[in-house]
């Protein structure tokens, strides 16, 4: 009898353990475990919390509204570093915070000089927001643009911004860097001071150091440059990347004996080698009077970026070694458009569709009839 008395008290000892452990899992699942940086006092973190609360409440939301709110407050007392902490608590698939809170610390790693954790950061960001907000990954975009463009991927960075320009988003702030990528200056003061502030963060990092290199060679330093690249092909012997800044290195002092022996044990040229290695290839061919393997990898390298003016200039100087005097002349009058239109990049507000417009007709006298429709659809939407 003790025995059957007891059954329904320990059926409901089972059921309140089971609402309690429910309850309390669903609480926690709601409630966000928070690790303040030891710069943030509790005194300051409850202060922003409670300010979220008053708006949606005590739980998640509250405390995630309250670390983009306390991270906004440490960068603008320049404690990039706490907020980038504080940023990093919040969750990427945090719905409404996750992503904006990525892009947010992406930014800060960014101005930090934390290349490869912004670049890391952005990705992951861009990620999640694949299916969701356009604005988020607009954004990514154009963290992205300035992260390959700092260590001079230019072809990354065509590959996503063609990426943007299919999906719609292609800002137009971004379409003069896809369009005539190659119009771009990019060995200038201020981005080498850039990879300079970079370096000191990342001092081994490879893709940094080439960027520098380039630098310093496009600055006439062109011993330095070799030094580091020599440096770093030793460790990577195969990186391509590497070996075309070398030879660009060499091309510059006329170097043709140590650009031979750079090309002599690479495999045969493919479309997928760089850009630059392929540019190098051909001068190579020039150098050697070997026009018709020069003019085949000139006009590779047109296809995939038309309007190079030194890939241009190659072709003009092809045509005029194998005697194409209408192919010299037609690419002296495409050459001095070029020049044209890159004055008028170098000035032209984006965000003016007369400027787009005037941007257009100049690529369209360039020959550069894809990018002119482009802009002209751009200027139309403005």
């Amino acid at each position: 009898m003790r025995h059957k008395r007891r059954l329904p008290f320990l059926a409901v000892l089972a059921a309140v353990f089971v609402c309690s452990w429910w309850y309390f899992s669903f609480r926690s699942s709601d409630v966000l475990d928070v690790t303040l940086p030891p710069q943030v006092s509790t005194d300051e973190w409850q202060k922003f919390l409670k300010e979220s609360e008053s708006r949606s409440g005590a739980g998640r939301t509250a405390q995630l509204d309250a670390l983009l709110r306390l991270s906004g407050s440490l960068e603008r007392r320049e404690q990039t570093d706490v907020a980038i902490a504080c940023l990093q608590q919040i969750p990427l698939d945090a719905e409404q915070h996750g992503v904006a809170a990525a892009l947010q610390c992406a930014r800060l790693q960014l101005k930090q000089n934390q290349l490869r954790a912004a670049e890391q950061t952005t990705l992951q960001a861009l990620d999640a927001a694949a299916g969701g907000d356009a604005d988020s990954r607009v954004l990514g975009v154009q963290l992205l643009t300035v992260i390959y463009s700092l260590d001079l991927r230019f072809e990354s960075r065509r590959v996503l911004l063609a990426g943007a320009l299919d999906r719609g988003e292609l800002p137009a702030t971004l379409l003069t860097q896809y369009c005539f990528g190659p119009l771009i200056p990019w060995a200038t003061p201020q981005q080498g001071k850039r990879l300079r502030e970079m370096l000191s963060v990342s001092p081994r990092d490879q893709g940094i150091l080439v960027a520098w290199a380039r630098h310093l060679s496009a600055a006439g330093k062109t011993t330095s440059a070799a030094e580091i690249l020599e440096r770093i092909l030793q460790a990577d012997p195969e990186s391509l990347v590497t070996r075309a800044a070398l030879l660009e290195c060499c091309f510059a002092v006329n170097d043709i004996d140590r650009m031979e022996s750079l090309l002599s044990d690479m495999p045969l040229s493919s479309d997928s080698d760089p850009f630059l290695l392929t540019q190098m290839r051909a001068e190579y061919a020039m150098a050697q009077g070997d026009w018709n393997a020069a003019k085949e990898l000139l006009l590779r390298l047109n296809e995939s970026q038309p309007g190079d003016p030194q890939v241009l200039h190659g072709l003009q100087r092809v045509a005029t070694e194998q005697g194409d005097q209408s192919s010299r002349q037609r690419i002296q009058r495409q050459i001095v458009a070029i020049a044209e239109l890159r004055m008028l990049i170098a000035t032209a507000d984006l965000r003016d569709g007369r400027a787009v417009a005037a941007i257009s007709e100049a690529a369209r006298k360039a020959g550069l009839r894809k990018e002119a429709a482009l802009c002209d659809r751009y200027a139309r939407a403005k």
